[in-house]
């Protein structure tokens, strides 16, 4: 986890690490992506102006000059509400279709948000999913159609998730916050490299243990 301090933010980048060590080598794949919750210490557009706009600015800008890095975004509403900012330049908007259609900006997930346990019916999530993949859809075309499930910050991700990312031809899924008793059990079955891949992080804020 690093602690990044510029103007008038301080921003948490969750870098997510997956390590498969064989043949004595080790290999680290560092994931950098936001998470910004639809709601939650602020409204929606609490969020938009304070901090997501700016972040989505900022990343348009910043990968436009410097095409070796990447990045991954999850929520479908914010990239929608950005692209209809009239107070985003059009070039910024035309900056952000050419990293997506290139692949240097990932779209994962790709719901309208990032459901949760407040989302527990399998037609609200599958409506969910509906709603992002189709705002994906109508400003970056089918590029932007996510192929990996991406769920670092549920309440408690349940067996219908996987299920439905698996019927919509997704390749994977990250989920964190597992049970620690679950992931006592995958180290068990799991060959012993293999279970060194259940790296997971969490923000300081929702675990003050992890700033430690």
């Amino acid at each position: 986890m690093t602690r990044v301090k510029g103007g008038p933010f301080e921003t948490t980048i969750l870098v997510l690490l997956f390590a498969v060590a064989a043949s004595g080598q080790l290999t680290i794949h560092l994931v950098p992506h936001s998470h910004c919750d639809l709601g939650y210490k602020k409204t929606i557009d609490g969020y938009y102006q304070s901090e997501v706009r700016v972040i989505l600015s900022s990343l348009a800008t910043n990968l436009a000059n410097h095409s070796d890095r990447r990045f991954i975004w999850a929520e479908a509403y914010w990239l929608h509400t950005w692209m209809l900012d009239k107070r985003v330049p059009s070039s910024l908007k035309s900056n952000m279709q050419r990293l997506v259609a290139s692949g240097m900006v990932e779209v994962v997930d790709g719901g309208w948000s990032m459901h949760d346990d407040a989302i527990t019916l399998v037609d609200q999530q599958l409506q969910n999913l509906r709603h992002g993949h189709a705002a994906l859809l109508e400003h970056f075309g089918p590029d932007a159609l996510p192929r990996h499930g991406w769920h670092i910050d549920p309440f408690g991700p349940t067996v219908m998730d996987a299920t439905l990312y698996a019927f919509g031809g997704y390749e994977g899924v990250v989920l964190n916050r597992m049970n620690s008793a679950i992931k006592g059990r995958l180290q068990q079955v799991c060959p012993g490299h293999l279970a060194r891949v259940l790296l997971s992080a969490e923000l300081s804020d929702h675990n003050p243990a992890a700033a430690r």
